[in-house]
């Protein structure tokens, strides 16, 4: 043999060991990832108990539900302000078995993907569909960023599905040293429950266990004067939201699909703090809510300017109600509970006043601004401070109001 062919087979046989240390180190690295999984990408596929509900929970969510086909039949649709909705009471309440399918940002383009997906793919009959008044900000929220994209198990794409796969287990060195290096927050602001979708408002909890007033000053009173009570008053900024026509036409469209296809579809509108309505609160709003009560014949509100929403210790922060809200609102809806004046079944005939009062509201509320440069909100002592469970359970926080009530 020549020393020339020598030198050819010693060149490929080191390029070939080179190419086996590669893609055994490629494979190592890609099991580290799996492993430490930086971005919580993995939880659905691995079950994890709770993820960073700021991640990507549109593809931890449908993975899972996809995955565990078989075990739910319904599941709970919203945004954010619907992941403190406990699947498993409303589990109690109707007999079907719920899942928590809410993500961050609701939209209707979303509410309709992945209605079409739960139901051609994971066998879903049954859909509840929290709207929290935040839909008639955009339609569509997929540009916003990567956790916002449309996943590839929705999609449905093999090659989608391979790419965004191993992109995950190829994630940047960088991310997965920090992750790796760093211990984890003990008390992340949200977590999910892989198993049932919920959200945990962990930090909050404990922020306001520690001090209820610091908690609703940093949260739900924020700006309170300088920006929150004249952008309501003034209504130009719910005046400029441009999706309320084309959030009316989208639930007209998952009603016709989830009719087709014999799935129940329920709908109701979540509590709201004032805080939040400037936002939203105008007459396009209005014709917004009249749609929707058009659209699916009767529909639970529990958005007015009702006591509850006006006292923000029922509430995390200006956008979010706590668990006892949200199990009062649940109990409501199925005859369990009620309370003056929380919550009302509209209807064609009824919604029209509904609405006229709701005018009537608004408008003493902005006198009583006009008036005193405030609105009288509810306090941590007040009787509109819901303080426990319904099983008596006392939420963190407080114990020192319920001392005061029992005195």
């Amino acid at each position: 043999m020549s020393e020339e062919n020598e030198k050819s087979i010693s060149s490929r046989r080191w390029l070939l060991i080179f190419f086996i240390l590669f893609a055994a180190l490629a494979v190592v690295y890609m099991c580290v990832n799996w492993t430490i999984d930086p971005t919580d990408y993995f939880a659905g596929y691995k079950d994890e108990e709770l993820y960073d509900a700021d991640n990507y929970a549109r593809e931890i969510k449908s993975v899972y539900l996809k995955r565990h086909k078989g075990e739910y039949d319904s599941v709970i649709m919203g945004g954010s302000k619907a992941g403190i909705i406990d699947p498993v009471q409303l589990s109690e309440l109707t007999g079907r078995k719920y899942y928590n399918y809410y993500w961050n940002t609701g939209n209707f383009a979303d509410y309709l993907r992945y209605a079409k997906f739960a139901v051609e793919e994971c066998g879903i009959t049954e859909i509840t569909l929290q709207l929290s008044g935040f839909e008639v900000l955009q339609y569509d929220h997929t540009s916003a960023g990567e956790i916002y994209e449309v996943p590839a198990v929705v999609t449905g794409k093999p090659w989608e599905m391979a790419t965004e796969f191993l992109s995950y287990l190829m994630t940047d060195v960088k991310t997965t040293v920090e992750k790796a290096m760093n211990t984890p927050d003990p008390d992340p602001y949200t977590l999910d429950v892989t198993k049932t979708g919920r959200r945990i408002w962990a930090r909050f909890d404990k922020l306001y266990a520690e001090d209820p007033d610091k908690q609703i000053r940093t949260y739900a009173l924020n700006n309170w004067k300088d920006k929150r009570l004249p952008d309501l008053f003034s209504g130009e900024e719910a005046e400029s939201q441009p999706a309320y026509k084309s959030s009316a036409e989208g639930l007209k469209e998952l009603k016709e699909y989830c009719d087709k296809h014999g799935v129940t579809l329920k709908v109701y509108i979540g509590a709201s703090f004032l805080g939040e309505h400037y936002l939203y609160e105008c007459e396009k709003m209005y014709d917004f809510i009249h749609s929707v009560v058009d659209t699916m014949g009767e529909v639970w509100d529990f958005s007015d300017f009702n006591e509850l929403n006006m006292n923000p210790y029922n509430f995390y922060n200006m956008r979010h109600y706590n668990g006892i809200m949200s199990e009062l609102q649940l109990n409501i809806m199925y005859g369990k509970d009620s309370y003056p004046g929380f919550g009302i079944k509209l209807t064609p005939d009824n919604v029209d006043d509904y609405l006229e009062n709701r005018r009537d509201q608004f408008s003493a509320l902005r006198k009583e601004y006009e008036k005193t440069g405030d609105v009288k909100l509810g306090g941590y002592y007040d009787a509109t401070h819901l303080l426990t469970y319904k099983d008596g359970t006392v939420m963190p926080g407080n114990e020192k109001a319920l001392e005061e009530r029992d005195k």
